[in-house]
Order: structure tokens, then C-alpha cells, then sequence
């Protein structure tokens, strides 16, 4: 917050010629920079708009006649694949039997993209591991489509270390804006591990099937019965920085966990429950001023509650995009 500094001279002698001088700065009516002031209510959707429109992912685009169970490539390690007539008009539940599907495939790639897409790795207040996570679209002359009762889609893609463990989330978006989004476990969907290394080619990874689309995903629940935890804190060492500004995620550095910290409106902080304790962890806080960006960064290991300080600087949007891309 920026000082008032008031500088008085005043008349010294009646003998003498006098002379008053002053000069006062005033902060500006209206700029978020003085505004120091944390809300009771949750964060305003203008500046989540503002924070998602600066930060997108790549999506893939394709199409496939609606007869088709071909593979289709995504990328160099991933691939979809849908059964027959798969595709059904959501307002009748009548197939689509003529013509070709367009289809949107968004890929979480790395730990930077679920902060650009705002998605963190959380159902309600516990923690995920996530062994990756897919929007899938499908449409017809830019109608959206559903996938039928009795098909599916699957997709495979490769994973250095995929783990046997993982269930089929589905993601949900609240009305708490604070808290965004959260994952959910169901029967729209199966997941599985794959390997080929016996046939010499040395890979392996997830298969994912489902009859929905969205944002699907294939995830775990962090052990939480045998595993010490913790409530983390986050302190911005600004004022300026507040729930009406700030969003701050938390990357485990060891695993693909991404969490995004509540508001604390009473103790004005940032805080997540469910932390294990020792957790090797980057801090990365996203702040719109006035707008201007800024971006905080920090390594640390949550040992207790005991606050951790953040203190964002002035940044762009192509800095805080190449951070993001480096939190593989």
C-alpha cells in the first residue's frame, strides 16, 4: 500500500519572504493495487474469466465417419477409439447413422495445464493422483452429441509408470466458485493399465473407457489412513494480494497432484487440507491487478500448519505460460 507522504514548509519569519510549498501524492481512487481488502463472499467470475482467457491448451480437432471403429491418432502417445454409431442426438437419443462426427480432444498433458484449464486433481477435500485427464467432444454441424447407452469411446495412451490402482472420475463443476470443480468415481467408465514390452516395443500405459463425454479422467485417492497430514497455509507477504486477486494451486514436484487452495477469509490466507506431511511441493500463485498479471513461485515441503510466505511479482502472460509449461 502505498504511503501518503506530506512535506509542510511553513513561514519561519515575519522579516522574511514567505513561501509555502507542498507536495502530496494521493493513491488513486478505484485501482485494485490499494486495495488491500480481503471478501467474505467467494471470488468474482470476471476475474476467473480473466485468468482463463490469457491461458489456454492445445486441442485436437479431427473427424470420422459415424460408422467408424477405426483408431484415431492424437498424438505421438495417445489415441481414441469409438464403436459404431456411438453418437446419438441428446434431445431424442436417436444414433447419428449418416455423415461424419466432429470431434475435440483436449489433453491434460502436464501438471502447467491443469492450472491453465483451472482443474485441480481433488474430489471435495481429498487429494488425487492422476494418471491423466481428456475433454472429449463430439458434435455434428456444431450440434452437440451424446454418446448412446449401450456404446463407448476408449481411449489409450502411454505412461512411463502406469499404476494398477486407478478408477474412472468424471469431472463436476460447482457453483462455489472458490473450490471450481471437483472429480467424481462412477459407472460411466472403466479404467485399465496396458503393457507391451513383451512384443519388444517397451511401452505402457492407461485405457480408458466411457460413455460420456467432457472432462474424464483416470485417478487415485492419496492414502490417507496411514499417511500423517496436515493443513497447509499459504501467506501472501503483500497485502496487496487478497482473495479478490489471487488464485494459488500447489504442484506436488514427485507426483501428478495439482491442488488449488481455498480462500481463508478469517485468517486471510490461502490453505489446503490433507497435505502429507513432508510433501516436496511448488507453490504458484496467478494475481490480476488493475490488469497487470502477477505470478509467484516457490519450492517447499510441508512440514506443519506453520504459514509459507508468497510474495508474487509483475509478470506477462508468456512468462507465466513458460512456468507453467516446466511444471512437468
Amino acid at each position: 500500500m502505498r504511503r501518503i507522504l506530506i512535506i509542510s514548509f511553513i513561514v519561519g519569519s515575519l522579516m522574511s519572504c514567505s513561501k509555502d510549498e507542498s507536495n502530496q501524492f494521493f493513491p488513486t481512487p478505484g485501482l485494485g493495487i490499494n486495495d488491500t481488502t480481503w471478501t467474505p463472499n467467494t471470488i468474482r467470475k470476471s476475474f476467473l474469466d480473466s485468468v482463463s482467457d490469457a491461458f489456454t491448451i492445445s486441442a485436437i480437432t479431427t473427424s470420422f465417419p459415424c460408422s467408424s471403429d477405426k483408431l484415431i491418432k492424437l498424438n505421438d502417445s495417445a489415441q481414441i477409439q469409438f464403436t459404431p454409431y456411438a453418437c446419438v442426438d441428446p434431445n431424442t437419443n436417436i444414433a447419428i447413422t449418416n455423415g461424419n462426427i466432429d470431434l475435440t480432444v483436449a489433453p491434460l498433458r502436464n501438471k502447467g495445464d491443469y492450472i491453465k484449464e483451472m482443474i485441480t486433481t481433488t474430489s471435495t477435500k481429498y487429494l488425487l493422483l492422476s494418471g491423466g485427464s481428456f475433454y472429449v467432444q463430439v458434435s455434428q454441424n456444431n450440434n452437440p452429441l451424446a454418446i448412446a447407452p449401450t456404446s463407448y469411446y476408449t481411449i489409450k495412451w502411454q505412461d512411463v509408470n502406469p499404476q494398477s490402482n486407478m478408477q474412472y472420475f468424471g469431472l463436476t463443476t460447482l457453483t462455489n466458485l472458490d473450490s471450481l470443480c471437483t472429480w467424481n468415481t462412477g459407472k460411466a467408465g472403466t479404467v485399465s493399465t496396458w503393457d507391451s514390452s513383451n512384443y519388444s516395443v517397451n511401452k505402457k500405459g492407461y485405457s480408458l473407457t466411457a460413455r460420456v463425454t467432457g472432462w474424464v479422467s483416470a485417478a487415485s485417492f492419496l492414502d490417507t489412513v496411514t499417511t500423517a497430514r496436515t493443513r497447509a497455509n499459504i501467506l501472501m507477504s503483500s497485502a496487496n494480494f487478497t482473495n479478490k486477486n489471487t488464485l494459488v494451486f500447489m504442484v506436488f514436484n514427485n507426483q501428478r497432484t495439482v491442488v488449488k487452495l481455498i480462500p481463508d477469509y478469517v485468517n486471510r490466507c490461502f490453505y489446503s487440507l490433507n497435505i502429507p506431511l513432508g510433501a516436496s511441493v511448488t507453490l504458484f500463485s496467478i494475481s490480476v491487478i488493475d490488469g497487470n498479471f502477477y505470478l509467484g513461485t516457490k519450492n517447499a515441503t510441508v512440514n506443519s500448519a506453520n504459514p509459507i510466505n508468497l510474495l508474487p511479482q509483475q509478470s506477462s502472460i508468456p512468462a507465466i505460460i513458460a512456468a507453467l509449461n516446466n511444471l512437468n
